[in-house]
């Protein structure tokens, strides 16, 4: 039988998977989640990139015959969805993956803190609720504001709320049990935390039996915009060899292992706080919006190209250590609308494209399409990768995106 790699919602980053296994002469299969695909998600599936796809939502028992006709060497979530089917499914077929018993840890955001302590390790202080009373009388044990409110099943920063006062931590909690997540699913259960002091950075692995190599650090930058505290700015890498990245990659190292992700690529957002690291979640799955692919094109070693690595030859990954090596600094800026409205052209890309530090430019708005005010992830209208080996060309060009998002009221005039 030949080699096969199954992977669940194949969307967002989980889309640069396939192909990347298609390389080494290894086929894929599709398994949904839920069909029909969720509107959020269909522009990044390659449905061309797959030999079958399946519909767990509709026979899972169809799906685990299927894949016992191949060799499966893995079982890989695309998306934060398809983390518990994949586990599930790998158990099912008899395929290496991980412990079904603590699936709940790596996806439902409450289980996974409570874990986590249990380990020992800094968390926030937290409680679950399931109605906008209880997470009044919730928010009043903890009392300690800010508190952060958030569904435990979402994905960006979707219906997340940094909250000053009761009133606040209301608003909150009746926006997320009245609107669905990312994904399209009710939210019927409220998250609400301390809020961790200090500044944010994301670690991202891949493992393998157990092992954890770190291909990347980053720093999260977010400000406050429209009204939400929670708008991400930019993503810069930090040097690995830094004391800083070894803190936060011994703690990682713990972090998933009190989670047991023994298989597959995770990224876990950390907060430095005045005592040490503390954990905000972890995504048991390649980090998203397409920031493995950035990697690969500048580094030797990158998340997307290791998570392969380490299913198409474990031997070597096991026996390995790796020099990870970027021929060019790099800096993920995500533009910000401070206006809404239809949208009747573009124009502004090419001002964009010729920064001198441009590499790439990816809208999530189009032309007859609608700008809606940033207040998290998902109304973000562009995103702007910048790479140059001078430090000092991409400030000078990140200045002039700043300036240019003044201007975005221009794509709405005919």
């Amino acid at each position: 039988m030949e080699n096969v790699v199954a992977i669940v919602d194949p969307f967002s980053s989980g889309s640069l998977i396939a192909q990347k296994f298609i390389n080494k002469g290894i086929k894929c299969i599709s398994v949904l989640s839920e069909f029909p695909i969720p509107e959020l998600f269909l522009p990044s599936y390659k449905p061309g990139d797959f030999i079958e796809e399946l519909d767990a939502s509709a026979d899972l028992t169809k799906v685990i015959s299927t894949l016992e006709q191949y060799n499966v060497i893995a079982v890989i979530p695309g998306l934060e969805s398809g983390v518990i089917l994949a586990d599930k499914i790998s158990a099912l077929a008899g395929i290496v993956g991980n412990n079904t018993k603590t699936s709940k840890n790596r996806r439902h955001k409450y289980f996974m803190i409570e874990a986590i302590k249990e380990y020992g390790l800094k968390t926030a202080s937290q409680c679950l609720c399931s109605s906008v009373d209880e997470a009044i009388e919730g928010a009043k044990n903890i009392n300690e504001f800010p508190l952060i409110v958030k569904p435990v099943d979402s994905g960006g920063s979707n219906n997340v709320y940094l909250c000053s006062s009761i009133d606040e931590v209301q608003s909150g909690a009746l926006n997320i049990l009245n609107t669905p997540n990312v994904f399209g699913k009710p939210s019927n259960e409220i998250l609400i935390q301390t809020f961790l002091k200090g500044e944010e950075y994301v670690v991202d692995c891949v493992s393998y039996d157990g092992k954890h190599v770190t291909t990347n650090v980053f720093k999260y930058e977010k400000i406050s915009a429209n009204g939400s505290q929670v708008v991400y700015r930019s993503i810069i890498p930090v040097d690995l060899d830094s004391s800083l990245a070894k803190t936060l990659i011994a703690y990682n190292d713990s972090v998933l292992d009190a989670l047991e992700v023994s298989y597959g690529a995770s990224h876990s957002e950390v907060i430095i706080t005045s005592s040490g690291p503390a954990i905000v979640e972890v995504g048991a799955r390649l980090h998203g919006g397409g920031i493995p692919g950035i990697i690969d094109t500048y580094s030797n070693v990158s998340q997307l190209s290791l998570l392969v690595d380490s299913y198409s030859d474990p031997e070597v990954f096991m026996g390995a250590t790796y020099d990870i090596i970027s021929d060019k600094k790099i800096h993920i800026h995500h533009c910000v609308s401070y206006v809404e409205g239809n949208i009747n052209n573009l124009n502004l890309a090419r001002e964009i494209e010729s920064l001198s530090s441009f590499e790439k430019l990816v809208w999530y708005v189009k032309k007859s399409g609608k700008i809606r005010l940033t207040k998290d992830l998902d109304s973000c209208p562009a995103k702007v990768v910048l790479a140059h080996e001078d430090a000092a060309v991409i400030k000078r060009d990140i200045q002039t995106l700043v300036e240019l998002e003044n201007h975005f009221h221009t794509l709405c005039e005919a």
